[in-house]
């Protein structure tokens, strides 16, 4: 006689079904928090340091400040004027 199988569901523990459904829920809101309110507060301050720290080293090579620029200006000028007169 040929053995007749009969489809049955798997067994579940429903104390572990439920957990894992409430550690599901958990993540997802862990992700929708992580947008909502951005990176940690320590990462940040590091961010922060580190693109103020580019910012003062950019500054301090830069030369077209307000009074600076006046002051090339002038030596180039009379860098301008003293060829002309040498030649």
């Amino acid at each position: 006689m040929p053995e007749i199988t009969i489809p049955s569901a798997s067994i579940v523990n429903l104390r572990k079904a439920r957990k894992s459904k409430a550690k599901a829920a958990s993540v997802q809101k862990a992700d929708e928090n992580r947008i909502k309110y951005g990176e940690k507060s320590a990462a940040r301050k590091a961010r922060n340091a580190e693109e103020e720290r580019k910012n003062k080293v950019l500054e301090a090579g830069r030369i077209e400040h307000q009074q600076n620029n006046i002051f090339i200006k002038n030596i180039v000028a009379k860098n301008i004027i003293a060829k002309n007169i040498i030649e």
